[in-house]
């Protein structure tokens, strides 16, 4: 007997949760921003080192590894520094609680409520 397309469909389903989804749409776009800023960063080094006119081509060089090293940094690991500093610190409290643009919820999850029972 061959298989219908709704038990593939089943299987896919049962495999693809919406925390599953959403986790992997994030990732994605987070891996989209880095190299859309990593291109810019890139433009931003060689135009600043350019305005400070270095007198010899190592001088120059070795200011535009330094400029794309701190830029570099900063765009891949701030990420891992907002989940570990930050996510989740500006939620309010009960009664006061903090919304994005006056209207959604910064909501928290409590990760044991996902834990089975």
């Amino acid at each position: 007997m061959k298989d219908s397309p709704t038990n593939k469909l089943d299987v896919v389903g049962t495999l693809i949760t919406p925390q599953f989804a959403t986790s992997v749409t994030a990732s994605c776009i987070n891996f989209v921003i880095i190299m859309i800023l990593n291109f810019l960063y890139e433009r931003v080094a060689i135009k600043i080192t350019d305005m400070e006119v270095p007198k010899t081509h190592v001088e120059y060089e070795n200011k535009l590894t330094v400029k794309m090293f701190l830029f570099q940094f900063v765009n891949y690991y701030s990420s891992c520094f907002y989940v570990a500093f930050f996510k989740g610190k500006f939620v309010g409290y009960p009664g006061d609680y903090a919304y994005m643009f006056g209207k959604w919820r910064n909501e928290e999850v409590d990760p044991r409520s996902h834990e089975p029972d």
